[in-house]
């Protein structure tokens, strides 16, 4: 009525339009060794604790605690 009818068979073929290249997988690095920081059930190893100990004693050293508990709130955060 309005034009021609295309039979299937007729119609042209689009050629097949190559997909992109896709990069290539980077490998995952492996995961850090936890060995000394935690034990197999995933609690912290004694070294752990001791450095913990270590760090927390040389930081009460060095504040001024007497200093500290003077501070209002928001200055001694």
């Amino acid at each position: 009525m309005f034009g021609k009818r295309s039979d299937a068979s007729q119609l042209k073929t689009q050629s097949a339009v190559p997909e992109p290249e896709l990069p290539k997988p980077q490998a995952v690095p492996a995961a850090p060794d936890t060995s000394t920081s935690q034990t197999r059930t995933g609690e912290p190893s004694e070294e752990y604790y001791e450095t913990k100990a270590t760090i927390f004693n040389a930081l009460f050293e060095t504040i001024d605690v007497s200093a500290l508990a003077g501070m209002q709130p928001d200055r001694a955060r």
